[in-house]
């Protein structure tokens, strides 16, 4: 199922990058009250496993993914079209890792973009690996040490792609298991 989502000019001047909402929650563009320069249209897959006639598997990308169960993989495919007639630059598309899932990839990176993770809810952003600092108690003394975050304790997911031409488009994926 396509949905079509749109970034406020205002916060792509800004360099901001909203989170994504799910599809279902996005508002049809006839509602929109301002034009964005930016057209995100977001699709999701289950990723299923298909044997073919030579006995090899192969994955399938199956459109239907409403009946999902843990242990199932969903497939995003997110594109970034600038449909203004000016470059558009600092376009940083965000996707929150939903609710009952745990990240397992993603990819877009092409280029000059750089993939970038979130571990607190969107707030803050780093390449891969992601560190955090944790206190422990050694030898009764807190100590603080630099732990590495695991993949699956990102909840976000944003690509920096630059500048977009006008009517250039950006293709990007992320990949989640259900819990």
């Amino acid at each position: 199922m396509k949905a079509f989502l749109f970034i406020p000019a205002l916060l792509l001047g800004l360099g901001f990058a909203p989170a994504l909402a799910q599809k279902t929650a996005s508002a049809p563009a006839t509602q929109q009250t301002q034009q964005s320069p930016v057209q995100l249209v977001l699709n999701d897959f289950l990723v299923t496993s298909v044997r073919g006639a030579d006995g090899k598997t192969t994955e399938r990308l199956n459109p239907d993914a409403s009946r999902v169960r843990p242990g199932d993989v969903i497939h995003y495919d997110l594109a970034a079209r600038n449909v203004s007639r000016a470059p558009l630059g600092n376009v940083r598309p965000s996707l929150p890792v939903p609710a009952g899932t745990v990240f397992v990839a993603s990819s877009g990176g092409t280029g000059n973009v750089v993939t970038e993770y979130s571990f607190d809810g969107g707030k803050t952003f780093g390449k891969a690996p992601l560190f955090r600092s944790v206190t422990v108690t050694e030898n009764g003394k807190a100590v603080t040490r630099r732990v590495q975050v695991q993949p699956s304790e990102y909840t976000h997911v944003r690509w920096n792609l630059g500048t977009l031409a006008p009517g250039q488009t950006h293709k990007m994926a992320l990949r989640v298991r259900v819990r």
